[in-house]
């Protein structure tokens, strides 16, 4: 037998951190020695030593013949005896876990057994608790080694628990936070309470393929297995997280109809009041026939713009109505819709259609996409020459293209990266700078590209977007 046995500094720090009892088993005397926080775990009188016969009362009768067994197999077959079983202590059913080697004289003939046993009810237990909750749940102790998890833990992060318990509860954090945890959970421990983890901050777990998954925490205080723990519930939050990005994205949509609707209604609106006020001047040069015949194109565009609009909106979600683009009338409505602002500023648009094939697209949308630009055109012409616009097609095997040159005084460049944003107005406070704006946000939800080239001879608008 070993002498000092109460004595090793080994048994004891392993007695204090791993709450585990120590044992040495004499086979030649059918003998044994017991640690002191062995003779706690078992409520035994302390004594220099006991007979085999007085531990085995101790285990579950339904277990005994079960331990029995594996421990006369292991002497056979092995250097090592680990095993769980149940005990009766002082009335009530404990959970112990035995963890043991074998030694051998040089024969092989066993001589001593010498392990260490740790009672695993309250584990047992909390493991039960865990697996039954639908979050997340990991034990973390005041050093931050993880003492338990559960299944959940592993689908979430994509480790085992065996690659998980003992470690450091870093090892679930991304890299950039490691270095920094230790000293907030150092701070949590002075005052811990039960609470949500990073209030207010997004939170990312790390897992075991590098990638990073967003969760919510949540941290509860407890004592368990003699010493303090803190219970961390986690939630994988990717689907709420999805949901409130597709949420947000649907509102953006809907202030972006709602912008589109009042800035293509505007211009009519304007030329159709611009018109009113004409026809009731005598020396506007404008007879009146010209003046209805204008007024009811405008007015016709404006009943066709809400029929797509109630189209639109009668659509399915999800479901995208779309029709093969008719350039013939796409040019026939752009050219009477543009009819009087041409007339008033004396400028034209020229049409060179080279385009074999044609996109399918939303009702409306490129009338709407080339309305916008058209309109930048008047409204930023040159002081001094006349507007002029160029709109070219082409289509290649997989793409259509179209464009729109003017001859305007150009867009500097200090103010190009502001062309596409929302409420970016360029040189003067005219319109309500919404129009490019709407343009890029069409061609974005079409898969189309837009590119932007700029002189003091004019600005040039070139669109791509797939056929098919």
């Amino acid at each position: 037998m070993l002498q000092g046995f109460e004595h090793s500094t080994l048994i004891q720090d392993m007695e204090e951190s791993g709450r585990m009892g120590a044992y040495e088993v004499d086979l030649s005397r059918q003998r044994w020695k017991a640690s002191r926080h062995f003779q706690e775990i078992f409520r035994l009188p302390p004594r220099e030593e006991y007979t085999i016969e007085e531990f085995l009362p101790l285990i579950h009768p339904e277990d005994r013949e079960l331990i029995r067994g594996q421990f006369r197999e292991a002497l056979d077959t092995s250097d090592v005896f680990n095993s769980n079983y149940r005990c009766i202590i002082q009335g009530k059913e404990r959970i112990i876990e035995t963890r043991s080697r074998i030694e051998r004289d040089d024969s092989g003939n066993p001589l001593r057994v010498r392990g260490f046993v740790r009672d695993i009810t309250e584990e047992k237990q909390l493991q039960r608790v865990f697996e039954a909750a639908p979050s997340g749940m990991l034990l973390v102790d005041e050093n931050r080694s993880i003492l338990l998890v559960n299944k959940e833990i592993e689908r979430i992060f994509g480790y085992s628990r065996e690659e998980l318990i003992g470690h450091s509860i870093e090892v679930l954090l991304p890299e950039r936070y490691r270095a920094g945890h230790p000293d907030l959970v150092a701070g949590y421990m002075q005052n811990p309470t039960q609470r949500s983890m990073g209030e207010g901050r997004d939170l990312s777990g790390r897992r075991k393929d590098g990638s990073e998954v967003p969760v919510e925490v949540g941290l509860h205080p407890v004592h368990v297995y003699e010493r303090f723990s803190v219970i961390c519930s986690i939630v994988d939050i990717t689907e709420r997280r999805r949901i409130a990005e597709r949420e947000a994205r649907q509102k953006q949509e809907l202030r972006d109809f709602a912008y589109r609707i009042a800035h293509d209604i505007r211009n009519p609106l304007a030329n159709l009041r611009s018109l009113l006020e004409l026809s009731a001047d005598s020396t506007a040069g404008i007879s009146n026939e010209e003046a209805r015949t204008m007024m009811t194109s405008i007015t016709a565009d404006l009943l066709q713009f809400a029929e797509e609009i109630i189209g639109a909106t009668l659509a399915a979600p999800g479901e995208s109505v779309t029709k093969p683009l008719n350039i013939e009338s796409l040019k026939q409505r752009i050219n009477q819709r543009f009819q009087y602002p041409l007339m008033e500023s004396g400028g034209e648009i020229q049409w060179i259609l080279e385009q074999s094939e044609t996109p399918e697209l939303p009702p409306g949308v490129m009338e709407e996409i080339l309305g916008n630009l058209i309109s930048n055109s008047l409204r930023y012409a040159h002081p001094v020459r006349k507007p002029k616009i160029e709109i070219r097609t082409w289509s290649s095997e997989n793409q259509f293209g179209i464009s729109v040159q003017d001859n305007g005084p150009g867009i500097p460049e200090s103010e190009r990266e502001l062309v596409f944003s929302m409420f970016g107005k360029l040189q003067d406070e005219q319109g309500t700078g919404l129009g490019l704006y709407l343009v890029k946000e069409n061609l974005n939800r079409l898969g189309g590209t837009i590119e932007l080239s700029s002189s003091d001879q004019g600005t040039l608008f070139r669109i791509a977007l797939p056929l098919r």
